[in-house]
């Protein structure tokens, strides 16, 4: 069972991210959805249901680079065909507050958005 999928909205975004896997080491991954509690991951293997990683990530807002680390939970975890990698959805446990009111706001701004639709569900 792949487990629950996080809330929607669920927003597209293509944010690189460095992972901190539950064996210590760090791997490549790629954000492709941001929602209010977490985040959709693209990463090359399968991560145990309800374990612990850490995820750092950055992006511009409002001109400025942002760098984000958050202490994430495995809530979702489907290895997809065809060597297609791994879908993850990851619930956020820990993150600065600083850092959760910007995704708030980018969140915000992607909801707002009238000329584009970046809404996946």
């Amino acid at each position: 069972m792949p487990g629950k999928r996080l809330q929607p909205p669920r927003y597209m975004v293509h944010w690189k991210a460095r992972v901190l896997t539950p064996d210590k080491k760090i791997y490549p991954g790629l954000i492709k959805e941001v929602m209010r509690t977490g985040f959709n991951l693209e990463f090359h293997q399968a991560l145990p249901l309800d374990s612990t990683i850490n995820i750092e990530f950055a992006f511009k807002y409002r001109g400025e680079a942002v760098k984000v680390r958050a202490r994430t939970n495995v809530e979702y975890c489907l290895i997809l065909a065809n060597n297609g990698g791994v879908e993850i959805d990851l619930s956020i446990n820990t993150i600065a507050s600083e850092h959760q009111h910007i995704l708030n706001n980018v969140m915000q701004t992607f909801a707002n958005a009238s000329n584009i639709n970046l809404r996946t569900e």
